[in-house]
């Protein structure tokens, strides 16, 4: 399942970023015929009840459930088996039951494995326990019915797609001790409206809530180091989204985010990532910070921008920075701008460079046929 997922994953934030008119098909009809985990063949050890687990000895006077053999629709893990506590679920010891729709976790319980509630597609509702301080990878993946969530206050880490292709999730709330949510971990929750990101947050992953069409806005606290390439690409529902200085950010970071209109940029932002707003059609202003001096390949491209006055530190503008730009009127620039990439204003028909005479902007728009005025 992770190598499907991980390809999957890859592919789709990849298209998003390069604006494909074609986007992968849907994460979970390609998994469909595939499920999360295979049936897993075990001897019962322990009969709990209706229903039956099998688990093994740690070793530590505590033991890790592996398995779960049966089709209750809700179930109650123990707080011991064979009189040991439960302390783990075992990588993908629920995956793929479909007919799970509610599950009681013991307080016992620190570790869960990777995979461990994947494709749970009936699952609605899930509390974590406060001894666990980490989200695995592909945890809740493709819980298609899943719409609320319980996490913990002593929280750190939210796994590679661990709540990916939730389409039903629309809040999480994330505590206040969480530092790191990785790559993909809410990709494709397409019902998200509502994240507030805690001011201990320091990482944010690649891709990790891109193609959640319901987000509407985004501020990320003053403690993010970096944002992950893509982290919200796609998400063609959000309107406003705030980054504060010092934070690195990736490429692509707003690539096909339709509906933007208001964004605040890192105030010490030097190079403009590429495609980070590539095919933002309803963004038609920006304000780039001072100091910035570099535009990134295709940062701007098939946006909606009308007019932009890049800051006088500005010295390079990459490939395809605006290319398709067809609402775009006017771009001002100082005579600091020596480097024009390939195609930097393709395909812009009402296009008017404002600049120095003598400026190397000014020139370029002589070679390339574009009206220009002096600044």
């Amino acid at each position: 399942m992770k190598k499907v997922l991980s390809a999957v994953l890859t592919l789709a934030v990849l298209a998003a970023l390069a604006g494909c008119a074609n986007r992968p098909a849907d994460i979970l009809s390609e998994t469909s015929a595939d499920p999360a985990a295979p049936p897993i063949a075990v001897t019962p050890e322990f009969s709990h009840a209706a229903a039956t687990f099998a688990f093994a000895d740690n070793g530590d006077g505590t033991v890790t459930l592996n398995a779960y053999n049966g089709r209750d629709t809700a179930i109650t893990v123990p707080e011991t088996l064979d009189g040991k506590p439960v302390a783990a679920l075992g990588k993908e010891a629920f995956a793929g039951n479909t007919a799970l729709v509610s599950i009681r976790l013991p307080a016992s319980l620190k570790t869960l494995g990777e995979g461990c509630f994947g494709g749970c597609t009936a699952l609605r509702e899930a509390e974590i326990p406060a001894g666990v301080t980490a989200l695995p990878g592909y945890l809740f993946y493709g819980c298609t019915a899943l719409a609320e969530i319980t996490l913990p206050a002593g929280l750190t880490e939210i796994g590679y797609g661990a709540f990916a292709a939730c389409t039903a999730l629309q809040r999480a709330d994330l505590p206040a001790t969480l530092t790191a949510i990785a790559d993909y971990a809410f990709y494709r929750c397409a019902a998200l409206r509502e994240i507030l990101l805690p001011a201990s947050l320091t990482d944010l992953g690649s891709g990790a809530f891109a193609e959640c069409t319901s987000l509407l806005t985004v501020t990320v606290p003053d403690s993010a180091a970096r944002v992950g390439e893509g982290c919200f690409s796609g998400c063609t529902g959000l309107t406003a989204a705030a980054l504060p200085a010092g934070t690195e950010l990736g490429d692509g970071v707003f690539a096909s985010c339709a509906a933007l209109t208001d964004v605040t940029l890192p105030a010490d932002l030097v190079v403009l990532p590429q495609h980070t707003f590539y095919g933002c059609t309803g963004l038609t202003a920006a304000a780039l910070p001072d100091g910035m001096t570099e535009i990134g390949e295709y940062a701007f491209s098939r946006s909606g921008l009308v007019r932009l006055a890049l800051p006088e530190s500005v010295t390079a503008i990459g490939y395809g920075a605006f290319a398709e730009c067809a609402a775009l009127e006017e771009v001002a620039a100082g005579a600091g701008v020596t480097e024009i990439g390939g195609f930097a204003f393709h395909d812009c028909p009402l296009l008017r460079l404002v600049c120095p005479e003598g400026s190397p902007l000014r020139q370029y728009a002589a070679e390339n046929g574009l009206p220009a005025a002096d600044a």
